[in-house]
């Protein structure tokens, strides 16, 4: 089935099923993403960086604020 990216409006094809392209991916759940629709490829790999990344720095975060007398 052809789809628009709810992101960025590229077109792409989706299988709608474990056969997807985007089954490759991580999940991400429904708090991390909107109501809108499928995104495609880069704009699906984007989101994913950008939660790693909130991720990794929420990390390094709490690990400087346990360790900062340590600094």
């Amino acid at each position: 089935m052809q789809k628009n990216c709810a992101e960025c409006g590229d077109g792409f094809s989706c299988d709608n099923d474990i056969t997807c392209w985007c089954a490759d991916f991580p999940k991400l759940s429904k708090n991390e993403i909107d109501d809108r629709d499928c995104l495609c490829r880069s704009c699906l790999a984007q989101s994913i960086i950008k939660l790693v990344s909130a991720a990794i720095q929420i990390q390094q975060n709490r690990y400087q604020l346990m360790h900062h007398d340590k600094f």
